[in-house]
């Protein structure tokens, strides 16, 4: 025998609606805020990995220039294709894996290195 669930109303006073939509608005408000702060920070994390990123793409390519490197070249020494190696130096797209700058880096005979820092 298959249970449903059944819905029982309850009788609100004209003031216990009230009551009930003040809170429910209260809830709101508070929710918004606190989603909103979450957004903020959030951003501001994405933001310095942004500029982090944007660091390692100009260093990346500046050794490649460096060294007289096409893309072309630099796809035969890593195996990543041109078009990936483009999109990571001009940003566009640009979400790239640690191996993937670390075959970069290997391939212009560089080491790649990750550090922590205090903020």
């Amino acid at each position: 025998m298959k249970r449903t669930a059944r819905r029982q109303g309850i009788e609100l006073s004209a003031a216990q609606q009230a009551r009930l939509r003040k809170l429910q608005e209260t809830i709101l408000v508070d929710e918004k805020a606190n989603l909103s702060r979450k957004a903020r920070a959030f951003q501001s994390q994405q933001r310095a990995a942004e500029v982090e990123l944007a660091r390692a793409a100009e260093l990346l390519r500046a050794e490649r220039q460096e060294q007289g490197l096409s893309l072309a070249g630099l796809h035969e020494r890593s195996g990543i294709s041109r078009a990936a190696i483009c999109r990571l130096e001009n940003l566009v797209d640009a979400n790239p894996t640690v191996a993937t700058l670390n075959r970069m880096a290997t391939a212009l005979g560089k080491k790649l290195v990750i550090a922590l820092r205090d903020r």
